[in-house]
């Protein structure tokens, strides 16, 4: 039986636009720091397998692809951590 626990899929960015992917089954553990300092993206799944599955997805798309995945839900690349956070707790409780 698959553990139901919520993990978050994350992509940080910098003002170059180079990124960094990951996943975190606990907000505060996103990895930010002095070079990825930017949360622009992120997705919430709920069971460990299924969120392994899609950050492994993401992962083997090209650098375009990926940059049109961000894009197509944060078009000008702000930072969601605000968002994030007010919206973590509706989100994990919707699924």
């Amino acid at each position: 039986m698959e553990n139901k626990s919520v993990y978050i899929i994350y992509i940080l960015s910098n003002s170059a636009k180079e990124f960094f992917m990951g996943i975190s089954a606990n907000e505060s553990q996103i990895f930010f720091n002095k070079k990825f300092n930017k949360l622009v993206y992120y997705e919430i799944l709920t069971g460990k397998r299924k969120a392994f599955n899609k950050l492994s997805k993401i992962k083997r798309q090209s650098r375009s692809v990926i940059k049109l995945l961000i894009e197509s839900n944060n078009p000008e690349w702000q930072d969601l951590k605000n968002i994030f956070t007010e919206n973590l707790f509706t989100d994990v409780f919707s699924q």
